[in-house]
């Protein structure tokens, strides 16, 4: 079957003294990429990236590292100093939190009426 834009791409040389414009050369096509090519440069790829990602994850490790080191004993003693105080909060924190979960399903219970 031929392409519908056949006729472009006419064959056959215009004659002399003819005007118009002449036929544009016919597309070359690049070869098919196979499959093991494929591959190939998808791992290529693959390995820039993780190069390229390598320095980032170094640097975000040594900020975590460094947080962890300045921020736990910050949150750690206090709730060493005082432990019963701490136990209350949490367990405020949950029954607020269990209260607010209720309060919507019985609020959204009404709704769908």
């Amino acid at each position: 079957m031929a392409p519908i834009d056949e006729h472009l791409y006419e064959s056959t040389p215009e004659p002399q003294g003819a005007t118009g414009v002449a036929a544009p050369p016919r597309p070359t096509e690049a070869p098919p990429l196979n499959v093991a090519r494929m591959r190939q440069l998808l791992s290529e790829q693959s390995r820039h990236m993780a190069d390229a990602i390598d320095p980032l994850q170094k640097k975000l490790d040594l900020k975590l590292h460094e947080l962890d080191e300045t921020l736990r004993p910050k949150l750690e003693q206090p709730v060493k100093e005082k432990p019963l105080l701490s136990v209350a909060l949490s367990a405020g924190a949950g029954v607020l939190l269990g209260a607010l979960g209720v309060m919507a399903l019985v609020a959204g219970g009404r709704s769908g009426d």
